[in-house]
């Protein structure tokens, strides 16, 4: 699937709209923001989801057949193939810091059978192997800040002569959400929300 390309504008109220591009062969959005805020030692965990009807850590964002993400749209739990946007309400920023936004677009289903069916009917059809696939294409960032906004392109070059390095979404989700939940359970939910925002990449040769 073509890649999503998420951007984000935060309004005077401090509402934040998500804005992605279009993806050809799309069946369904979904855009969520994890994140806490600890005041005194009273620590909130805060959690909402583009769905209009009520979710938590659902497998909204899993790989959804074409049919049941037709049935979701329906249903209001995703957001429309044709939509583009998105805003993450004034409340849920104001309850978090350091947010963690995710955006997924289900695509297309594919089944695939070898050897393919005979042309001829009276010859049998021995399947050696099946596959189904399901496709998704995803995108994640702090919640409210712009990756445009947080330094130097990646790939421009620096002082040093070394191409600037890219941010490792998945890196950055792990440490943040381990830091606001802290202790074991913060290191479970960060590393499966790193997971979820992109694995780990190699060491690059190139300036922080």
């Amino acid at each position: 699937m073509q890649g999503l390309a998420l951007s984000q504008a935060k309004a005077a109220s401090g509402a934040v709209t998500l804005s992605w591009n279009a993806v050809t062969g799309a069946t369904g959005h979904f855009a969520q923001m994890f994140g806490g805020k600890d005041e005194d030692g009273d620590p909130t965990v805060v959690f909402w989801s583009s769905s209009e009807v009520q979710t938590f850590m659902s497998g909204l964002s899993d790989y959804v057949a074409p049919a049941e993400a037709a049935r979701l749209v329906r249903a209001k739990q995703l957001l429309p193939p044709s939509q583009t946007s998105c805003a993450i309400p004034k409340e849920a920023m104001a309850a978090v810091e350091g947010g963690l936004v995710s955006l997924t677009a289900h695509g297309p289903e594919v089944n695939m059978i070898h050897p393919p069916r005979p042309t001829d009917p009276k010859i049998p059809w021995v399947q050696e192997w099946a596959v189904k696939a399901r496709y998704v294409s995803r995108a994640g960032a702090m919640a409210g800040m712009d990756m445009p906004a947080m330094g130097a392109a990646p790939g421009q070059p620096t002082a040093s002569g070394k191409p600037r390095c890219r941010p490792n979404a998945g890196e950055q989700a792990g440490r943040s959400a381990g830091g606001i939940m802290g202790g074991g359970l913060g290191r479970a939910l960060g590393g499966a929300l790193g997971g979820a925002m992109g694995r780990k990449k190699p060491p690059e040769d190139c300036e922080p």
